[in-house]
């Protein structure tokens, strides 16, 4: 838990220069608004299809060789965005990095590996911690190098410092991470599955579990409401107040002081209080009332006011909602749990891009964030029906 962090770091300095300037690598090749949140839901939907495998794999050969697996398959994927001067290109450049970000749900493994249950919310959040102050530099580095400017950035370096970052998370794993899943814990899950696996099998038998498919349902929509943040924002500022490439990093940046903030300080000290659930709930019920003031924000203000609101959801949701998923299947199966999870996190930040991009072009720039609040009714019904039902067991406890 000291190496993973710091793998997590830097390579999300990578991820992070590329997340809130993207829609400028699509400009420069022609890309309209649709096609370029259409790219993102690329993205979004080859993680959809990889993240189950991963969490599932590293629970049969463990953490470490699929952490490097991923990160030189990451490297690969900002290679070929650097490179990128055709729609075909950048395309592809998504799908293989879609395909290759297994890191997320290992590094959660990881995490509930090394913490007791009652710990679990914690340590999540400290991974939480690696991934925002990663999201914080990053996008401060990606403006830096890019300028202010769209039409004079140079692409190709933003591209390939990307894939470096990722090559030294990589070289940082192989020579300092130990695994933290026992071979022991390993061969007797093979044992258990037979030597060929059962990876359908057992991912359906995850979503047999009622508590797993509660908070799976619960994080799809709110990745859902996420996409469609993370799809149209930089589009939105640049169209809204006239941000250009440096201004949305250091947004991103401030996004990022606040998750990290929040999740190595508040997030110990709210889940106690309001236990996960009702911290769950929160979080819900923030996020959509941050979309929907961002919708309807007409000065800078009340723009930056709004993400903040959002970023204070969001690094609550995440730890909390990761440490849940976690608990809802056995020890030997967090990998397999969590990939799951996240999966379905993934499908939602594909599809809601879909129509992000086109409400955005074709409606009005306001309507994909309002749109994205109605998407969160639902879990935040779910979400008070559980506190409810905590409360009713504590008041019937003798």
């Amino acid at each position: 838990m000291i190496i993973v962090p710091v793998v997590l770091f830097v390579c999300l300095i990578g991820v992070g220069i590329v997340i809130p300037l993207f829609p400028f690598f699509g400009q420069r090749v022609g890309a309209s608004p649709e096609f370029i949140t259409m790219l993102i839901a690329v993205f979004a939907f080859g993680q959809f299809l990889s993240s189950p495998f991963w969490g599932w794999l590293s629970d049969r050969i463990g953490r470490k060789p699929v952490l490097l697996i991923s990160l030189l398959g990451s490297a690969l994927s900002f290679v070929m965005l650097a490179l990128a001067d055709t729609l075909e290109l950048l395309f592809l450049s998504r799908i293989v990095g879609g395909l290759m970000t297994g890191i997320a749900p290992v590094a959660f493994a990881v995490a509930s590996d090394t913490s007791s249950l009652e710990g679990r919310a914690g340590a999540m959040a400290r991974i939480g911690v690696s991934f925002s102050l990663g999201l914080i530099a990053g996008p401060v580095l990606g403006g830096a190098l890019a300028g202010d400017d769209p039409a004079t950035a140079d692409y190709f370096l933003l591209g390939m410092v990307a894939a470096a970052m990722s090559l030294l998370a990589g070289l940082i794993t192989l020579v300092f991470f130990t695994e933290t899943l026992p071979k022991e814990s390993r061969l007797a899950l093979r044992v258990a599955q037979g030597a060929s696996g059962r990876l359908l099998g057992d991912l359906l038998t995850m979503l047999r579990l009622p508590a797993l498919r509660r908070i799976t349902l619960i994080n799809f929509c709110f990745a859902g409401a996420l996409g469609i943040f993370d799809s149209t924002f930089a589009l939105f500022a640049n169209a809204r107040i006239g941000s250009g490439p440096e201004e949305i990093g250091l947004l991103f940046a401030m996004l990022g002081v606040i998750n990290a903030v929040l999740q190595g300080v508040a997030v110990s000290r709210i889940v106690p209080v309001l236990g996960e659930w009702g911290t769950v709930m929160l979080s819900v019920v923030l996020y959509g009332a941050g979309l929907i003031i961002l919708g309807t924000a007409d000065t800078k203000t009340w723009f930056i006011g709004s993400t903040v609101v959002l970023a204070v959801a969001f690094s609550i949701f995440i730890p909390t909602s990761n440490s849940l998923a976690s608990k809802a299947a056995g020890d030997d199966k967090r990998g397999a749990a969590l990939g799951v999870f996240q999966g379905a996190s993934n499908l939602a930040r594909s599809i809601t891009p879909l129509f992000s991009g086109y409400a955005f072009a074709r409606v009005s720039i306001e309507t994909p964030f309002l749109l994205g609040s109605l998407l969160l009714l639902l879990p935040g019904w779910l979400a008070f029906g559980q506190v409810r039902a905590a409360r009713r067991r504590s008041t019937a406890a003798p």
